[in-house]
């Protein structure tokens, strides 16, 4: 769940609100993140950023090194970015 929506990211790619929608991953240096292939009425990605991870930003933002790992997503709908760690 994020922001009251049912989201399920997964192998065969991102379902929001029940209506699967297949992702395209790219590998960066801090990160893996997955975003949307094709149309969808919202646009969304998802980022992965392991603990310890440098140099990464948020919303354009430089980010400090977390010790926890990270979970950001983003969602076109109001430019949404929501993180969340690993406890």
């Amino acid at each position: 769940m994020v922001g009251g929506d049912k989201v399920v990211v997964n192998k065969d790619g991102l379902s929001y609100n029940d209506d699967l929608h297949p992702l395209t991953f790219q590998k960066t240096q801090n990160s893996l993140t997955g975003a949307l292939d094709g149309d969808a009425p919202i646009n969304w990605s998802v980022s992965f950023y392991p603990a310890g991870s440098t140099d990464f930003t948020i919303n354009g933002e430089k980010q400090a090194p977390s010790s926890k790992n990270l979970i950001v997503f983003w969602r076109s709908g109001m430019s949404t970015t929501m993180v969340f760690e690993k406890e």
